[in-house]
């Protein structure tokens, strides 16, 4: 069911942050989310990391983050469910592919 994750770093300025892990550590962006940028995507070999304006979520900058990409987050949803897992909510669509179902 999951089958990659990806790590999510709350910084307080998206620009500085995004050339900073380009121009000096390497990374490649792979995508920018929002107008103005909120959101982006970066990628260095297998490693992919995120990094998200304060401007949009509660979390500090320097906080992270865990996204666990999977096939069908309902079926998991009652699977974690089922075995006891403590899930907070029920699963929340955020847009067309991304969904959040817990803070565990």
């Amino acid at each position: 069911m999951m089958h990659h994750s990806v790590t999510v770093f709350t910084v307080s300025d998206i620009a500085d942050s995004t050339t900073y892990y380009r121009d000096r550590l390497g990374f490649t962006v792979t995508f920018e989310y929002g107008q103005p940028t909120s959101y982006v995507g970066l990628k260095e070999g297998n490693v992919s990391l995120h990094l998200i304006s304060k401007a949009r979520n509660n979390r500090q900058p320097g906080r992270g983050a865990v996204s666990i990409f999977v096939d069908d987050i309902d079926a998991l949803h009652a699977d974690l469910v089922r075995r006891g897992a403590r899930v907070d909510r029920k699963s929340t669509r955020l847009n067309s592919s991304h969904t959040d179902i817990s803070r565990m």
